[in-house]
């Protein structure tokens, strides 16, 4: 896909949809018309260059023909009105009006580019703190239209679109299509909305846009439509689905939205394996953005969506605000101040002076257990008791929950280890028996962050026995009600954990034997509810998982077959609801991996297949969303796995033309933002890939343009970011391919110069980590590629010197190993030194 409009970033829910047919203008006033960027109910949205008196692009609306009736006209014109009366740096300008020869009304804007907010925070994989802070001028935005007396009625991700200027993320808001005045008359003609249609999109609107009567609708609509859109941005979900909203006429959904939904955090913990691709699309742990996300924002979330618009923010502004505090480390509006709210705030804004204040706390808690134990073995008193367990229970979680994530930004974990001693010796004094189930699964979840705590100080043991106390609570919960799909998911999460540890551990065997438990109760899950999705994509995570350790413990052809039963679920999953785009992406990425371990093996034909595959379902996933930059960053991916194998099977032409057409999709992605590092450093690996297969094809001019123009991008993003290992080691590898290309140039001193740059780069690596396979492997390849080089000159002493180098790295790696890219890595230095007896096992393999 080469060929793309000059804006990536048209809002994800525009069409191309021709409206009918009909042929669409060529001018409109000024206005030169070159394509249609969206249609919408009421109008349609072009492209457009104005020509006088300045030349700009622009976004001219113009009414649907066949729309412009009097009212939808009355409706059109107030729409233009609310526009012209703001000015406000996050909401799109309006800059003229008019009317089409035919009497049809326009209006002329600016052309916003951007991707919907949501989207643009997950491709930039932007924190919390970063998500709140666009999100707090979203608010002001909305709160600047207020005030001009416009509501929006329709806020939602793709009407908040963002982009990089300058360098930082900015916002707009756009489409104020369905805007409503509220203190004064928009328009002379009636403002006409015909009842039984609710106005907006049905997952963001507030209950009573649902209601049959919309005439009292104000600015509180809005604040609910953000409160939803901020939880979309904290947990990756809406709080409610948009299918069974749309199973619904209004009168069920205004009942479903007067409900109130999960908070995010709670929302969070019923994802189960997927908060961990949530938490990574927001740079951090799944365990940590709980703990981020419960209490404040939570409070915040649910206050901004209540069903009572009463009990809402006031304004936009005191939702932005209470964000602020939020961010601040004050106490917020949204939530009763607790005595422990209070000293968890105190905390956290003084978290260089809490050591100093830490005794007192733990003390505290020590007190608190102290009582508790005392008051249960002494009397027995049930109120008395499950109030000093509450409390037990809820200074516990903070201390290893909230207080641990302060405590590790200083590097001071071990401040916490009376807390998680006293705390297992709590557990102990008062049994399970004794907890509802509520109870026993808070319990179980801080055990689990106790043996988080212990893993992070590399006190493996420790966390493993964390972990196993977890897994027996939530195995007695799941033994209290089978049915219950929350127990059995806290189950399967638990034996997860305690397989990670053991496999943290070295214990190969012991996380197999967990993995192998969680995915028995994942089967037995589905197969009890087979309509669940859930359940097939926690099949899929299990097999993954023991793929992984088949993998570690070198038996290649087992985790194959493993990894096929992932893609087996998934493929499960993409049937049960074939228009899910996670799935679906899922299923390609299982292609990728299945194709990964086959070139492991050797069998690249098969590869090859697999790559396809994968390659085949992208290609449609980016055709039904060609506006988005993640289709066509997989897509790029994809073509470079399907040309790495064509080439290595002798297919070099069309390895090439895959190469190219990474690097188009990847040159649009750069062009549109040229601050991502990720995509410039795909686009200078690339560049490699489409140099070496040139001067595969003989054209060394052409391959050394493309490597050079590699090198140059790469050496800029080492400069931005020296530390980062990858960086540097893809540095060497330009170097080492800018050295073949120079050599076959007949620049030899140049090339030399190259080789002992690359050398010298993965040598600096090793001596930071002497474990660092990557920089092993690459370092043996270069240093033959040194040797060759030698060999030709002359050099026989050199050359020798170079190739035993190369075997004594890489023979520990691959002896005894299966894997076809470290095993040629060996091959050629060994021939190279006639070393026959060695090279030919394996090339018999």
């Amino acid at each position: 896909m080469t060929n793309r409009p000059d804006d990536l970033t048209v809002p994800a829910d525009s069409s191309d949809d021709k409206g009918g047919g009909l042929a669409h203008p060529e001018r409109i006033g000024p206005y030169c018309i070159l394509q249609v960027l969206g249609e919408g109910g009421m109008g349609i949205v072009y492209d457009a260059e104005q020509i006088e008196p300045v030349k700009r692009r622009v976004a001219l609306k113009v009414v649907k023909l066949g729309m412009d009736t009097k009212e939808v006209v009355a409706r059109f014109d107030a729409e233009r009105q609310a526009l012209a009366v703001m000015d406000h740096p996050n909401i799109a300008k309006v800059y003229d009006a008019g009317a089409t020869d035919t009497g049809r009304p326009y209006f002329v804007m600016e052309k916003v580019q951007g991707v919907p907010i949501t989207e643009f925070c997950d491709e930039h994989r932007r924190s919390t703190r970063s998500r709140l802070a666009l999100f707090i001028s979203v608010c002001q935005a909305v709160q600047h239209a207020h005030q001009k007396g416009v509501i929006h009625r329709d806020l939602k991700p793709s009407n908040i679109l963002v982009a990089f200027r300058d360098g930082k993320p900015d916002c707009k808001i756009i489409d104020f299509g369905i805007a409503k005045a509220i203190n004064w008359r928009l328009s002379e003609k009636t403002l006409v909305t015909q009842l039984g249609q609710p106005i907006g999109t049905p997952a963001y609107m507030s209950p009573e846009q649902w209601e049959a009567s919309r005439l009292d609708v104000d600015t509180r609509t809005d604040l609910y439509s953000l409160g939803v859109v901020l939880y979309e941005l904290l947990v990756g979900r809406l709080p409610v689905e948009p299918a069974a909203l749309s199973r619904l006429g209004s009168a069920a959904a205004w009942m479903l939205q007067q409900s109130a939904p999960p908070t995010p955090s709670n929302r969070l913990a019923e994802l189960g394996d997927h908060q961990d691709v949530i938490a990574h699309l927001r740079a951090t742990e799944a365990d940590h953005l709980r703990r981020e996300l419960r209490g404040d924002l939570d409070w915040i979330a649910m206050k901004a969506m209540e069903p009572d618009r009463s009990r809402r923010y006031e304004t936009a502004n005191g939702l932005a605000l209470d964000v602020q505090r939020h961010l601040n480390d004050e106490p917020v509006l949204a939530r009763p101040p607790s005595a422990m709210y209070r000293v968890r705030k105190f905390v956290r804004r003084n978290r260089f002076g809490v050591i100093a204040a830490l005794a007192i706390v733990m003390a505290l808690v020590a007190g608190v257990i102290l009582a508790t134990v005392g008051t249960i073995r002494a009397r027995r008193a049930e109120q008395i008791a499950e109030l000093r367990r509450n409390q037990a229970e809820d200074l516990i979680g903070f201390m290893v929950g909230d207080l641990q994530t302060q405590l590790s930004s200083i590097a001071r974990l071990d401040l916490l280890n009376d807390v998680a001693d006293r705390a297992l010796q709590y557990f102990a004094a008062v049994p399970a028996e004794e907890l509802s189930g509520g109870e026993i699964a808070a319990r179980a979840q801080t055990l689990t962050q106790i043996g988080s705590l212990r893993m992070a100080q590399g006190e493996l043991s420790k966390a493993s026995e964390a972990h196993r106390q977890a897994l027996v609570l939530v195995q007695e919960l799941a033994r209290r009600d089978p049915v219950n799909s929350d127990w059995q998911l806290r189950l399967a999460a638990a034996h997860f954990w305690v397989g990670y540890a053991r496999y943290r551990y070295g214990d190969l065997d012991g996380a197999l034997d967990q993995f192998r438990e969680y995915l028995a109760v994942a089967e037995r899950n589905a197969a009890r509810d087979p309509e669940d999705l859930v359940w097939h994509v926690e099949v899929g995570y299990a097999h993954s998982n023991i793929a992984t350790v088949l993998q570690d413990q070198g038996n290649l052809e087992g985790a194959l077959r493993t990894f096929r039963l992932t893609m087996d679920a998934e493929r499960r999953a993409v049937a049960l609801e074939p228009d899910n785009t996670e799935y679906r992406l899922s299923l390609a990425n299982s292609h990728n991996t299945v194709g990964d371990a086959l070139s492991s093996l050797g069998r690249l034909d098969d590869a090859l297949v697999e790559f396809r595959q994968e390659l085949a379902i992208k290609e449609v996933l980016v055709g039904e969303d060609s506006t988005s930059t993640t289709p066509r960053k997989e897509l790029a991916k994809s073509h470079n796995y399907v040309g790495g194998a064509l080439k290595v099977l002798g297919h070099v032409d069309s390895a090439l033309a895959h190469f190219q057409s990474a690097v188009a999709l990847l040159e649009d992605l750069v062009a549109y933002d040229p601050a991502n590092l990720g995509w410039r450093r795909s686009l200078g690996i690339n560049l490699l890939r489409v140099g070496g297969t040139l001067r595969a094809r003989g054209e060394t001019a052409l391959a050394l343009a493309q490597v050079s123009r590699s090198l140059s991008i790469i050496a800029e993003i080492v400069d931005s970011a020296p530390d980062d290992s990858r960086y540097q080691r893809d540095l060497a590898a330009a170097h080492r391919a800018l050295a073949a290309s120079l050599y076959d140039a007949g620049q030899f001193e140049a090339a030399a110069n190259s080789i002992t740059t690359s050398i010298e780069l993965l040598e600096g690596l090793l001596r930071v980590n002497a474990a660092d396979r990557d920089a092993v492997l690459s370092l043996s390849v270069v240093l033959s590629l040194a040797g060759v080089h030698a060999w030709q000159n002359g050099d026989r002493q050199h050359a020798r010197e170079n190739f035993a180098r190369a075997v004594d790295l890489i023979d520990p790696l691959a002896r005894g190993s299966t894997d076809y890219g470290l095993l040629v890595a060996l091959v050629r230095p060994l021939l190279h030194l006639d070393r026959l007896e060695q090279a030919q096992p394996i090339l018999m393999q």
